[in-house]
C-alpha cells in the first residue's frame, strides 16, 4: 500500500500573542482532521509559515503533531532548507520524532540542473533509515520545475513515496500515466481547484489548505469518488469551489487562519512579512463558511 494515498491537510502553524506556537490550537486541528478519517497532516509546510521559523520551532511543531495524532493518520513534517546539510538534519529529527514523511523541496533561488537535483535527493534518501520522502514540485513558488522524467528517475531511490504535485493539470496528468505501474509512489496534487481533475485521472489524492479547514467536505468528495459516486462528488466540489477561490485572494496564510479562528481555533496572525487578512476576505469568507456550515 502506497505511503502517500488518500487526503492531506496542510496546516498553519498557530501563534500566540506572543509569538509563540500555540500548542492547544495545534492539537485541536489535528483532532479536527483525525475525526474526518483523512489519511494524513502536513506539518511546517508552506502554509505553516516553516520558513519563518528556527529549527527549533519547527521541530516543536512537529512533535506536537505526532503526539496529537498518536499514530491515527499520517504525519508529513516539512523539512527544505536551502542548505543540503540543513535539509538533511530536519529530516533526520522529523524521523526521530515518529513523523512518517518528510516534504522537501527541490533547491531553489541557487539554481542547478537535474542531476544537481537528483543528488539532492539522493544524498537525502542515503542519510534515514525509515522515513518516506515526499518530493514538492512547486515551481509558481520556486522558479523550478521537475520534468516527468526527472521525478520519474527520483521514484527510484530508496525510502521515495510520492511526490506533491502543486502544480498544472497537464503535468499531473502526464506523471500520473509514468508512474501507473510503481505500487510504491503516490502522486498528489496540491491545487485545491484540480482535486476532481486528481482523482478522476487516476491520481493518488490531493493535499491542500481546505483539507485542513474543511476536512468532513474533502473526505465526502475523495470518498465519493473511491465509490464511484461522481455525482456526489461533484455536488460537494461545486459547493466548495468558491471557498478554493477565496484561499488564493490573498497571501497565505492569512486567509486560512482567519478562517480557523472563526470555527473557534485561536491561530493567531502570519508572521511578518506575511500580514493578515483583510476585513474583506474575512467578511467573504464568513459569509461563505456558513453557507456550507463550517461555522
Amino acid at each position: 500500500m502506497k505511503m502517500l494515498s488518500g487526503m492531506f491537510a496542510a496546516i498553519p502553524t498557530p501563534f500566540c500573542r506572543d509569538n509563540t506556537i500555540n500548542t492547544d490550537s495545534l492539537k485541536a486541528i489535528c483532532e479536527d482532521i483525525v475525526s474526518s478519517g483523512m489519511q494524513g497532516i502536513l506539518v511546517c509546510g508552506s502554509t505553516g509559515e516553516y520558513s519563518l521559523m528556527t529549527a527549533d520551532e519547527r521541530k516543536v511543531a512537529v512533535k506536537t503533531v505526532v503526539d496529537a495524532v498518536n499514530g491515527r493518520t499520517k504525519v508529513i513534517a516539512g523539512c527544505s532548507c536551502h542548505y543540503q546539510s540543513d535539509t538533511i538534519a530536519m529530516v533526520q529529527a522529523a524521523e526521530e520524532l515518529g513523523a512518517d514523511m518528510a516534504l522537501i523541496l527541490p533547491p531553489y533561488y541557487m539554481q542547478t540542473t537535474e542531476d544537481g537535483i537528483y543528488q539532492y535527493y539522493k544524498a537525502i534518501c542515503e542519510s534515514i533509515q525509515t522515513i518516506g520522502i515526499v518530493i514538492y514540485n512547486y515551481p509558481f513558488a520556486t522558479g523550478v520545475e521537475l520534468s516527468v522524467e526527472l521525478i520519474k528517475k527520483l521514484s527510484t531511490l530508496p525510502h521515495m513515496a510520492g511526490v506533491k504535485n502543486t502544480t498544472e493539470m497537464e503535468h499531473t496528468s502526464k506523471l500520473i500515466g509514468a508512474m501507473k505501474d510503481n505500487n510504491t509512489f503516490g502522486v498528489i496534487n496540491g491545487f485545491e481547484h484540480l482535486v476532481m481533475g486528481t482523482l478522476t485521472s487516476g491520481g493518488d489524492g490531493t493535499m491542500g489548505i481546505i483539507h485542513a479547514l474543511a476536512p468532513n467536505q474533502m473526505m465526502t468528495i475523495y470518498n465519493a469518488v473511491q465509490a464511484g459516486e461522481l455525482k456526489t462528488a461533484m455536488e460537494m466540489n461545486d459547493r466548495m469551489r468558491t471557498l478554493y477561490t477565496l484561499m488564493e485572494q490573498e497571501p497565505c496564510p492569512g486567509p486560512v487562519k482567519a478562517a480557523l479562528t472563526m470555527k473557534g481555533m485561536e491561530f493567531g496572525v502570519p508572521r511578518r512579512p506575511l500580514l493578515p487578512a483583510s476585513e474583506e476576505i474575512k467578511a467573504s469568507l464568513k459569509d461563505e463558511m456558513e453557507k456550507i456550515n463550517l461555522i
